[in-house]
């Protein structure tokens, strides 16, 4: 049985719905995998910073500045 042998247009949009949130899925997936490679990628480099700045004892001088991870102007 085919699709188009059904003869229900209800019933035709909606498979071609639930195609479209397949590939909607898919979208989304690679989408969230690329944001969190981005996001461990910014955290590592923050880290670094932060490593090299509490090593050369800087860390007290500007904690008001860079409270809860948040730069503050």
């Amino acid at each position: 049985m085919e699709l188009r042998d059904l003869d229900d247009v209800g019933v035709e949009a909606n498979v071609y719905r639930l195609r479209k949130a397949a590939f909607d899925k898919k979208d989304l997936e690679e989408r969230d995998c690329k944001l969190s490679r981005d996001w461990a990628q910014w955290y590592h480099a923050k880290e670094r910073v932060h490593n090299r700045l509490v090593k050369a004892r800087v860390r007290t001088c500007l904690y008001d500045t860079f409270k809860d991870n948040r730069a503050v102007p």
